[in-house]
């Protein structure tokens, strides 16, 4: 699949890196769908899609889109190549391959642009990200990312999440988790698609995980057996005191469709208040958002989108969607609430149509693009920052709640736990009959 350069043929050097800037193949406008396009052990029928609005749908509207003509100065890719040169000749190893150092100049490339959020996903990772959009697939049933480690300064991946009846939750991985070896082989530095595709496997196999738990110092091996996973993103349920229940993992157009049967069935069971959990949703599809926050927003913006020429574009709520719920609200968030969740809390808390309770959310106000490459990869790319329709940039800050309680624990139909919820379900009460 990877075509292999010859040797000091700067032509080759600059065809291939040139050809990751060429936004030739543009598959996809949305937000990242994680902290930093996040790698799924999990899978869901999102597709990539274009919102009508979007200026930089307007840029490039197809996937013949042509590509501006310029002359690229040679000089520097022939200092790259000078440099592959050198370590193919010179260099201690012998078994370097030009392919892996592609991938490095690469992320050199796009990890000098200061944006955390823009960066490359090998040709593995992309076919990950295809294979999530599925819909099912054999694995663990976890959702990972990759994080810096403050004290080694290497990466190493971390379970953001598992899911329900998954081998991953029955063996007892846990959120914040961090993987150290997958079937003894170390997870250091090692990108997040590679990560996956350690784990995924046939069903019925097994994969062995080292794990440290949160708060311990001493990891464990624990042996899962993988089997067939199967996403739904929306979980619902009516809690004591007629309080309805949402989940919603992820911002997708399977997670929109099945919105309205949970909505619809809450409110034929006489829904009194509704508690719409977004916790450690990475984000998704930016029209799914608009949808999503078009149920409790009637009309006005819903977020607006600031380009690099700094034109702001105003995304209004979809009436067509607008459910006139006339129940008290809580939209759940944690830190790994993220893009489109922080579009939802956001709205929702500047317009005042819901309280946000629980953690300061993770601080992605960045909108992308995801540019398929020719040679396998794609590249996601920033090209707006988005900001609350008070014209709020919550970039790196996140959305403060209204209510703040750590480590906010909903789950399932067991009571509510926390004495914020207690708060809101009171508050429910004095506004119902």
């Amino acid at each position: 699949m990877q075509k292999k350069w010859s040797n000091g043929l700067a032509v080759k050097m600059s065809y291939i890196v040139v050809g990751l800037l060429q936004f030739g193949v543009v598959v996809m406008f949305s937000f990242c769908a994680g902290y930093g396009l996040c790698s799924m052990v999990t899978g869901d029928n999102a597709k990539p899609a274009s919102h009508p609005l979007s200026p930089i749908a307007k840029l490039v509207q197809s996937k013949g889109a042509a590509v501006p003509a310029y002359e690229p100065d040679m000089k520097p890719y022939e200092t790259i190549n000078e440099v592959m040169r050198a370590i193919r000749e010179h260099f201690i190893r012998t078994d370097v391959k030009d392919r892996d150092l592609t991938y490095g100049a690469i992320d050199g490339m796009l990890k000098s642009l200061g944006d955390r959020f823009t960066r490359f996903m090998r040709p593995e990772e992309y076919e990950e990200f295809e294979i999530k959009n599925q819909g099912e697939f054999y694995g663990i049933g976890a959702h990972i990312d990759v994080i810096l480690d403050e004290k080694t300064g290497k990466t190493v991946p971390i379970i953001i999440r598992t899911l329900e009846g998954t081998p991953a939750e029955k063996a007892g991985i846990r959120a914040e988790d961090r993987i150290l070896k997958i079937d003894g082989k170390s997870t250091e530095d090692m990108a997040s698609g590679v990560v996956v595709s350690l784990i995924r496997g046939k069903q019925g196999t097994p994969v062995t995980l080292t794990i440290l738990h949160k708060g311990e110092t001493k990891p464990v091996d624990i042996t899962i057996v993988r089997d067939r996973i199967e996403l739904h993103p929306v979980t619902y349920e009516m809690l004591p005191g007629r309080i309805g229940y949402i989940k919603l993992q992820e911002f997708n157009e399977k997670g929109d469709r099945e919105l309205d049967k949970a909505f619809a069935r809450l409110k034929a069971d006489g829904a009194k208040g509704l508690i719409f959990d977004v916790r450690s949703n990475p984000g998704g599809l930016l029209e799914v958002a608009i949808s999503v926050a078009s149920r409790f927003i009637k009309s006005g913006p819903v977020v607006s989108t600031k380009d690099r020429k700094g034109n702001i574009e105003k995304i209004e709520a979809d009436p067509d969607r607008f459910l006139n719920l006339k129940i008290p609200v809580v939209v759940l968030v944690n830190k790994y609430s993220a893009s489109a969740s922080e579009i939802l809390a956001g709205a929702v808390q500047d317009t005042g149509v819901a309280k946000v309770v629980g953690e300061k959310t993770f601080g992605k106000a960045s909108v992308q693009i995801l540019v398929k490459l020719r040679h396998g990869g794609a590249v996601a790319l920033t090209t707006a920052k988005y900001l609350t329709p008070k014209n709020r940039d919550i970039s790196e800050l996140g959305i403060t709640p209204d209510e703040i309680v750590p480590a906010l624990a909903v789950s399932g139909g067991h009571w509510l736990k926390v004495h914020g919820l207690m708060g809101f379900m009171n508050f429910v009460n004095s506004r119902t009959p």
